[in-house]
């Protein structure tokens, strides 16, 4: 299945950054790969944005750091590459939006400034690619330590890989995909192996090594952090207190020396271990909005059924993982609590925050990470389906889960990106900073995506419509979902563990 992973993702690839922040998070691999130093350019098109000045007077970003490093030896090979290819190359690579004019070259036909940025760009697009095959093997762990090699485990797989959110966010410069393959990876080591209550000390500390290099990607995922320890303490409950508070001691440990690093960054930039740089300049708060606590009843409606932002709206898939939760709470009962607390508190928590939606992006961008904690009870479900028999409902997940793919094909083939600026260029640059844009159903982008040109680059390169690609892509994608559960329905595969 990683193969047609691999393949799905990369057709959905744009070849570009088309988010401020990815761009800003780009350009700080850039200065590392190129000077060795963290610094950043300010955005041509949105000077100010994604950076503060630090303690020695140059501009760092205010997003985490885990991912531009890890992108600093694909910036490395791709700049020669890029200085290499010949005029007619360069003329044709995807446009970057926040690098030079991009915006102005999409939309007034300006001509293109420094396309060999944007090339290296283009060239370093596997990276997202390989994050999202990274994360679907994470999970793919998850399953089979849960269901054991079932067909479950495949069918909840499946359904995570081409029927959620993490698609289209893997064809972006976007930090969320790399934050959600950390995190989930870091529970897959926290889980007990065969069954043993203990866990091994490396295995514990890298859990936590892991969890904090998800927050060196995304700063959010350290709302995760007292819920993963509170799984650990769950856990462990009737064992001998030593053999826990050893246990603790590894997790912490590893979790410790990253979330140590990332305080020595932020105290070499700013001064201060805890200041990630969005409160140096009040000022730039203010203007760029970068957050305030404020009431949790419009986040709430618009990070579940929004227009722009619903995570039932963008990623129906979760109901699967709703529906089975009771599977998860009767066989893990401790991780079922954990991360049911987690996912709430998480929730609330940016319900109540002014940037909740998460600015431009396809659905909940900041809940994007927790999609797959939501859907660990499906290959549970879809296992007790199999073993009473239950045809028809195996029947209904089935095609529910295509019909989730095929709304995750037409998020990712379309531009959603493009569908925010324009509405910026419509109604003018205030209206990134008002909820309406995200609640208002009449602006709601799924309504438009069709009518933009399709935003990957290899689809894009055969001059249909989103609508058409959409009809023959996926007809690919029911079949593969109809061909995974003919065995289940005709009795081939149990749900043996």
């Amino acid at each position: 299945m990683l193969w047609l992973v691999l393949l799905a993702y990369a057709l959905a690839a744009y070849g570009g950054t088309r988010s401020p922040d990815a761009e800003v998070t780009f350009r700080v691999g850039e200065s590392l790969a190129d000077h060795g130093r963290p610094d950043v350019k300010d955005l041509e098109l949105w000077p100010g944005f994604g950076a503060a000045t630090g303690i020695d007077g140059r501009r760092y970003a205010i997003f985490g750091p885990f991912e531009s490093v890890a992108l600093v030896p694909f910036i490395a090979v791709a700049g020669p590459i890029a200085d290499r290819l010949p005029p007619a190359v360069l003329a044709r690579v995807p446009i970057s939006h926040y690098d030079t004019n991009g915006l102005e070259s999409i939309f007034n036909a300006a001509p293109l400034a420094g396309a060999r940025s944007h090339a290296v760009r283009w060239l370093c697009s596997p990276f997202n690619v390989l994050v999202g095959v990274l994360a679907v093997w994470g999970f793919r762990r998850l399953q089979r330590r849960l269901c054991g090699r079932s067909f479950g485990a495949d069918a909840a797989t499946a359904l995570f890989a081409f029927g959620t959110l993490l698609w289209p966010y893997a064809g972006t410069f976007l930090s969320e995909p790399l934050a959600l393959a950390c995190a989930v990876f870091a529970l897959d080591l926290l889980l007990p192996v065969d069954g043993a209550a203990a866990r091994t000390p490396r295995r514990l500390a890298w859990a936590g090594a892991l969890l904090g290099l998800s927050v060196a990607a995304h700063v959010s995922q350290v709302l995760f952090v007292p819920f993963f320890a509170l799984y650990l303490l769950l856990a462990g409950a009737g064992r001998p207190r030593a053999d826990r508070l050893r246990e603790a001691a590894w997790w912490l440990g590893g979790l410790g020396v990253v979330l140590a690093l990332a305080g020595a960054y932020n105290a070499a930039r700013f001064g201060n271990p805890f200041e990630t740089g969005r409160s140096v300049d009040p000022q730039a708060a203010e203007m760029f909005r970068y957050g305030t606590f404020t009431g949790p009843w419009p986040g709430l409606y618009g990070l579940l059924l929004g227009s722009a932002k619903g995570l039932f709206t963008w990623c129906p898939a979760v109901i699967a993982g709703l529906l089975g939760w009771r599977f998860l709470h009767g066989r893990q009962r401790a991780l079922s609590l954990a991360l049911a607390a987690a996912l709430i508190f998480r929730l609330l928590f940016l319900a109540c925050r002014s940037d909740w939606h998460g600015g431009y992006a396809a659905g909940p961008r900041y809940l994007v990470t927790a999609i797959p904690f939501l859907l660990l009870p499906v290959g549970m479900l879809a296992d007790d389906l199999v073993a009473r028999g239950r045809r028809r409902l195996l029947a209904a997940l089935g095609a529910f889960s295509a019909l989730c793919a095929v709304l995750t094909l037409y998020v990712s083939l379309g531009d959603v990106f493009r569908h925010f600026q324009s509405m910026m260029l419509r109604f003018g640059a205030d209206v990134f900073l008002d909820d309406r844009l995200y609640l208002d159903w009449s602006l709601c982008p799924l309504a438009t995506l069709y009518q933009w040109p399709a935003a990957p680059y290899l689809p894009a390169r055969t001059g249909l419509g989103v609508t058409t690609l959409v009809a023959v892509l996926g007809l690919a994608v029911v079949a593969g979902f109809a061909l995974l559960y003919r065995r289940a329905l005709r009795g081939g595969t149990g749900a043996a563990r």
